[in-house]
């Protein structure tokens, strides 16, 4: 008998690690001809950008077709630059100190503070009060949740944030299809808004790496981000209030007077008008960077520092950092070094010849094919790659700058690209956002519910990205038709 039970479970082990040696074998037999067509390739290609090109290609294996962090793989990448000689040591440690980093770790205590306030549930209340219908609730719904762009720095922070009123509303409406659609319309816009702000999404920090290490490239600073990010936020974000509206409503629900939470019973609290006051301070002075000599990496520092003061808002620096999202974090310092050694070891400009050369230069040449091929490709990845920023990191040297090589401007196809990788919302698993609130204690939405909002969303989307770089950029600087210098 004990033959026979020791027999069964070593079976069931034998059966249990077919999916896992599967899932082993495949990275690693990709991973074996990405090797043998670098090295083997009749290409001019020197050890450096071989190397660099071989290091990217394993990451995004790692990304893609493995399980392992996107944190752990990036720093990885990074730690195996160095060892090859691509990079020097010092400029992996140099990337924990990029401004950008360290306004994405104030930007994560800033809202680690308010989190612990009711001042976003207030004011998202007090915002929604004149509503009198359904309708006209989803769309000062919508404007809310895009102004927290400007102070929550990640998709996932803000849908945690604004996690408390969607449940207050909830409770308030208690109906099941309104609750579908509020669960639909919260995620759908903390990921269509994200572009509004510089500090919205992580990404945003590859593309402006990316930007930096460009000949010539002007520098994009909060204003200019919001100039020509906020068309899209906004036009797409108030397009899926109009579609979830339609889609899961009737003209009588939509139509109906809305049942609204009371706000917070107790008083506005010292310290929490203490907060806001730093926290709006600290949005002006991002917004006139231009106008004083203070960087925005300083001015968040400064203000995470302010809020971590126990006088001010109770909450200690401690305490505040363990609210950031430290992965996040890593995964970003990792992706800069890889970035400065694509374009350093000539690597990405390898890439960018490689594929130009294979693509059909005739029609892509064209600015409008060029955007319209860039635009579709960034949307459509999110149900490849799950992690945004991943995407970033992987599109802009293979796509943004290869389309970029036949005569168009990179800025613009970079802002277009992770602009683009802003779409995640066909799958659960394609945003943290979307799977917080299909995984709550209460029924909200199926997966079907979700593929019926993208098959219509998706192309709005799309549209819209387009037409505003295509149209709208070049009226505030920046075209898909000018060349860089």
């Amino acid at each position: 008998m004990l033959q026979t039970n020791v027999e069964s479970k070593a079976g069931r082990r034998a059966t249990l690690s077919v999916p896992v040696a599967v899932r082993l074998a495949a990275p690693a037999i990709v991973a074996g001809l990405l090797a043998a067509v670098l090295w083997l390739a009749p290409v001019a290609l020197g050890d450096r950008p071989r190397l660099a090109l071989l290091i990217f290609g394993l990451a995004v294996i790692g990304w893609t077709l493995t399980h392992i962090s996107e944190a752990t793989v990036a720093l990885s990448a990074a730690a195996a630059l160095v060892l090859a000689g691509v990079v020097e040591t010092d400029r992996l440690y140099s990337a924990l100190g990029h401004e950008l980093i360290w306004l994405l770790l104030a930007a994560f205590v800033i809202a680690t503070v308010l989190r612990g306030t009711t001042l976003m549930q207030r004011l998202a209340l007090a915002a929604l009060r004149p509503a009198r219908s359904i309708s006209a609730l989803a769309y000062l719904l919508t404007l809310v949740i895009g102004a927290t762009a400007f102070v929550i720095p990640s998709t996932s922070g803000r849908a945690a944030v604004l996690l408390p009123v969607f449940l207050a509303l909830a409770d308030a409406l208690d109906d099941q299809r309104l609750v579908r659609a509020l669960a639909l319309l919260v995620p759908s816009i903390i990921l269509l808004s994200a572009c509004a702000s510089l500090t919205g999404a992580g990404a945003h920090v590859v593309a402006l790496e990316y930007i930096a290490l460009l000949p010539g490239a002007k520098t994009i600073g909060y204003l200019d981000w919001i100039k020509f990010g906020l068309p899209i936020a906004l036009l797409s974000s108030l397009a899926a209030a109009v579609i979830v509206l339609r889609l899961f409503l009737t003209k009588e629900e939509r139509s109906g007077p809305p049942k609204l939470p009371e706000s917070p019973a107790q008083p506005v609290t010292a310290r929490e008008r203490a907060i806001a006051g730093v926290v709006a301070a600290t949005v002006l002075l991002w917004a006139t960077s231009g106008w004083h000599a203070v960087g925005i990496g300083m001015v968040g520092l400064v203000s995470a520092l302010l809020l971590t003061l126990p006088r001010i808002s109770g909450v200690g620096l401690k305490s505040a950092l363990n609210g950031v999202e430290w992965e996040l974090i890593l995964f970003l310092t990792g992706t800069l070094v890889i970035g400065d050694a694509l374009i350093a070891s000539g690597a990405a400009g390898s890439i960018a010849e490689w594929l130009t050369n294979a693509m059909p230069q005739g029609a892509i040449r064209q600015p409008v094919v060029a955007a319209v091929f860039v635009g579709a490709v960034a949307t459509l990845t999110h149900l490849v790659i799950v992690s945004r920023s991943a995407r970033a990191a992987v599109l802009i040297p293979t796509l943004a700058l290869s389309v970029a090589g036949l005569g168009h401007d990179a800025v613009a196809l970079i802002m277009l690209t992770v602009i683009g990788t802003g779409y995640s919302q066909t799958l659960t698993v394609s945003s943290k956002s979307v799977a917080i609130y299909s995984s709550l204690d209460r029924p909200t939405y199926a997966p079907k519910d979700l593929l019926t909002l993208s098959l219509v969303l998706q192309p709005v989307f799309l549209t819209i990205l387009l037409l505003t770089a295509l149209w709208w950029w070049p009226q505030v600087g920046l075209s898909v038709w000018r060349v860089p210098i």
